[in-house]
């Protein structure tokens, strides 16, 4: 730490928060989409940035920054996924749940019983929406499947393997994050001279992109009933741009 600069903390975990915070900005650019939707990309972009500040100063208040907007990002993918798939719209009370958390969290005293309390509660709330992004997603892609006719079906088989390859990408950066947090010392003395891998980046990288994933995953939804819809991808499966036509 702090090996480039007295006032960066992690240059590698610092620089790479770009792969978050790049990508829903030129999400934005390129297409028009619904409210619900700009709202994740620009919470995205404050995870990104929350992320930039911890890992500049590995200081808790901006860990805070990076982490509390993880809560709202999973709630809000959570109320999008229930209005589109069932037609509930919970975004009230997501938000307010969301408020009372970050507020208890916020002006409680680190390691208080109080403020562990309120991060727990963070703890298992994020938890579940990450099992209700992971079915809500899922149904996303078997509706695409279901609706679009034959000339629109390259469109579903698209969005089945960007699915599979951001759920992979999700897999794998969890097990870099895991890795990483609880086996960092050894990772500094690997046998044979080999570097230290850097899993932390690894973890912004790919969650980057299954991030990214979902924002197509909605836009593709959102125009399937549009009468031309098309999806420019690099490489199969990394989605540039969503163009559909009435």
């Amino acid at each position: 730490d702090y090996e480039l600069a007295d006032w960066l903390a992690e240059p590698m975990n610092t620089v790479s928060n770009l792969a978050i915070i790049l990508p829903p900005v030129c999400f934005l650019v390129a297409h028009r989409t619904a409210w619900d939707i700009i709202a994740v990309a620009i919470v995205q972009v404050s995870i990104g940035v929350g992320s930039v500040l911890f890992h500049a100063s590995l200081r808790y208040s901006m860990q805070l920054c990076d982490e509390v907007p993880m809560l709202w990002y999973s709630l809000l993918c959570t109320v999008c996924y229930l209005k589109r798939l069932w037609g509930w719209d919970l975004s009230l009370p997501a938000s307010g749940f969301a408020a009372v958390v970050t507020g208890g969290i916020l002006v409680t005293e680190q390691h208080s019983p109080i403020h562990e309390m309120w991060r727990g509660i963070m703890s298992v709330a994020f938890s579940l929406c990450v099992v209700a992004i992971a079915w809500g997603s899922t149904s996303l892609v078997q509706r695409l499947k279901a609706d679009l006719p034959d000339k629109r079906r390259r469109v579903a088989v698209v969005a089945e393997r960007l699915h599979t390859a951001g759920y992979i990408m999700f897999v794998l950066a969890v097990v870099c994050w895991l890795v990483d947090n609880y086996f960092c010392p050894a990772l500094w003395r690997l046998p044979f001279g080999l570097p230290y891998p850097h899993l932390h980046t690894w973890w912004h990288l790919l969650v980057g992109a299954a991030l990214q994933g979902l924002l197509v995953l909605f836009q593709l939804d959102d125009n399937r009933m549009s009468q031309e819809l098309h999806v420019s991808t690099v490489l199969f499966v990394l989605p540039l741009r969503v163009q559909a036509y009435a």
